[in-house]
């Protein structure tokens, strides 16, 4: 029988986002793997110029989209008490790992991801500016999605080849995600994990040119040490009671300026950091940059 976390905060409400980002693979069958990342907060709070996600929690890892929500809620009833929400809204971009995540936590809503929806609709109808105000409006409004499927449908009228296919993938982008465009309307402000993603994920793994990040395991063991670098949990991780593999020095001298500390008590943690991992370099060029 598994232990119940003991959570340390109480909150009614609580704000769930989740996103993947593929990265190069070397040394497996795939060359490219997608990471998972899902991210935890109670709000947003101002913290001089920016914003911030208050009380954040991260879990990520080159996992299955179940995988990764079980790990997270795990994570997150550390911090939690989850039997204590009232409402969670979870955002994401419509993918169907993404939507699972309803099923893993009570009074669970799902919200379409306002940056991707925006993204969608400036891919399809590109300076057709008039159909852009008008499905804006329709969307913002409160309008019905019959009326959001004329206004695609007249936008295709006048459309052809790749436009006219990228319209129609648009109308059923909406149409399969109805339901998470009218929460978004109604909902919590989400929108956060682009930027997560980006700040903790692509920075280090998939913005620096040509880097691999060993095979399958090495890309999911520098998702993890990443999210407790986040998170401000690296150096205990480096102090728990189990073997680390020694490849993994090479990512902690990545990793800010806690790198002499964490690196000095490198010498154990747990057991999904076993396996060996290499992070090599792409040798056309001549080193990490």
């Amino acid at each position: 029988m598994g232990v119940i976390p003991e959570a340390t905060r109480r909150t009614k409400e609580l704000h769930i986002e989740a996103d993947g980002v593929y990265v190069n693979l070397q040394g497996s069958k795939k060359r490219k793997g997608e990471l998972k990342m899902v991210v935890a907060y109670e709000g947003k709070e101002q913290q001089g110029k920016r914003r911030a996600l208050k009380h954040r929690r991260v879990a990520a890892g080159l996992v299955s989209g179940q995988e990764v929500w079980e790990e997270a809620s795990a994570h997150f009833a550390h911090t939690w008490d989850l039997s204590a929400l009232d409402k969670v809204n979870i955002g994401g971009d419509g993918a169907k790992w993404v939507e699972i995540g309803k099923d893993y936590f009570t009074h669970a809503t799902f919200q379409l991801d306002p940056f991707h929806l925006r993204r969608n609709i400036t891919r399809a109808l590109g300076s057709d500016s008039q159909a852009v105000s008008k499905l804006a409006t329709a969307i913002d409004q409160g309008g019905s999605l019959q009326q959001v499927q004329a206004i695609l449908a007249t936008a295709g009228k006048k459309a052809k080849g790749p436009k006219l296919k990228r319209i129609r993938d648009l109308e059923r982008y909406v149409s399969n995600n109805w339901e998470g465009i009218q929460a978004a309307n109604v909902g919590a402000s989400l929108g956060a994990i682009e930027g997560q993603n980006r700040h903790i994920l692509c920075a280090r793994m998939k913005h620096r040119g040509g880097c691999r990040w060993g095979g399958e395991k090495g890309s999911d063991y520098m998702a993890r040490l990443l999210t407790h670098q986040a998170e401000g949990t690296l150096e205990s991780l480096a102090q728990q009671d189990y073997h680390l593999h020694s490849g993994f020095n090479e990512i902690v001298d990545q990793l800010g300026e806690q790198k002499k500390l964490v690196k000095a008590a490198l010498k154990q943690t747990g057991d999904w950091l076993q396996a060996p991992c290499r992070l090599l370099p792409d040798p056309n060029l001549g080193g990490r940059g």
